[in-house]
């Protein structure tokens, strides 16, 4: 009897400490999925901030082609203006 007794506190130990074991895992999946959550925030914030760069990039750019646009326009006016001027000296 003391035998089946001693063997069942010994499955008690063992379950315990499995027990014991899961929890510590647990405790380290949490931490990590924190830390998962963490660092998608950051992705997301800085997804955010790459979208708001670009579009700003780009109607910057647009702007600059339009600028550029006029700039040939006047160039190619003052160029044939040039022209004129000269074939009136």
């Amino acid at each position: 009897m003391e035998q089946i007794l001693n063997e069942i506190l010994k499955k008690l130990d063992t379950l315990q400490n499995d027990v014991t074991s899961l929890k510590q895992g647990q405790d380290e999946i949490k931490k990590e999925v924190v830390e998962i959550n963490r660092k998608t925030t950051v992705i997301f914030d800085q997804t955010a901030n790459l979208t708001e760069f670009t579009t700003s990039s780009t109607e910057a750019l647009k702007r600059i082609e339009k600028e550029l646009n006029t700039i040939e326009t006047v160039t190619a006016k003052n160029c044939f203006d040039i022209t004129h001027l000269k074939a009136i000296k």
